[in-house]
């Protein structure tokens, strides 16, 4: 079974075919472009932000092409990817921020004040900012990526990842008590996208569409995809308060 650097399998496997497919058309990304920017994020935290292998990054955003190559970009590197649930407030997320130790949060449009809020808190010592609002002391994400590309591949080696290496970190919603965060090792991503491969029927001209969510489930669709060389269609907007399914599948020649 192949773990850790999903992504980059897929990419040598089937490089121009499409893996992501905005809504409304405004943006098509091959699975070898995907992986490109991956590749860039991925050498961005271990360059530009110093994060080592088994570093907690926290993500607070909504449904954007960024989170998923952030997710995928954690999965090359052994960064740890602590994904925020974007209905939680300060309070709910201070308590993450402190217990998942993390050292960096990369947070999008509409969590500018959340961010300057918990790096006080809780004495964050990096932001990175997916959003264009640029009033707080916050490094681009988009910045980041550019000074990545200008290094050589051989300048940054990014270290290997086991099957039971953690990839993410998901906390749990707290109904019954503090949330706690559950271990996901790489090991459980990889056989989670060939379970929904299997479940679902999924093929190759398929496109697997990815909702608003609460941002935890958001790469679900994208995962799958990948595993199978699919398409992933994603929604642009803000999360949904609907209680909606994070994601479907459907054949082209649908209505997806």
């Amino acid at each position: 079974m192949f773990h850790g650097d999903l992504l980059g399998e897929r990419a040598r496997l089937t490089p121009e075919s499409e893996a992501l497919v905005l809504s409304d058309g405004s943006l098509r990304m091959t699975y070898r472009e995907l992986d490109l920017h991956a590749q860039r994020a991925a050498v961005a935290m271990s360059a530009e932000l110093h994060l080592a292998k088994g570093d907690r990054v926290g993500l607070l955003a909504h449904n954007c092409i960024e989170f998923v190559e952030i997710f995928f970009a954690a999965g090359k590197g052994g960064i740890i990817l602590v994904p925020l649930s974007t209905r939680a407030t300060v309070h709910e997320l201070e308590g993450i921020v402190r217990d998942s130790g993390l050292r960096a949060l990369i947070y999008g449009e509409g969590f500018e004040e959340a961010a300057e809020s918990l790096r006080a808190k809780c004495g964050l010592g990096k932001l990175v900012r997916i959003s264009t609002d640029d009033s707080l002391d916050a490094v681009s994400y988009r910045d980041l990526k550019l000074a990545a590309a200008q290094l050589h591949t051989l300048e940054v080696q990014l270290p290997p990842c086991m099957p039971d290496d953690i990839y993410c970190l998901l906390y749990t919603s707290g109904t019954t008590g503090k949330p706690k965060g559950v271990m996901v090792p790489h090991r459980m991503v990889a056989w989670n996208g060939y379970n929904t491969v299997v479940n679902w029927g999924l093929r190759e001209d398929d496109r697997s569409r990815s909702a608003p969510s609460s941002s935890r489930s958001s790469p679900s669709a994208a995962r799958s995809s990948c595993t199978r060389g699919s398409t992933c269609r994603r929604s642009g907007g803000s999360s949904s308060a609907s209680a909606a399914p994070s994601c479907w599948a459907s054949r082209r020649s649908g209505s997806c």
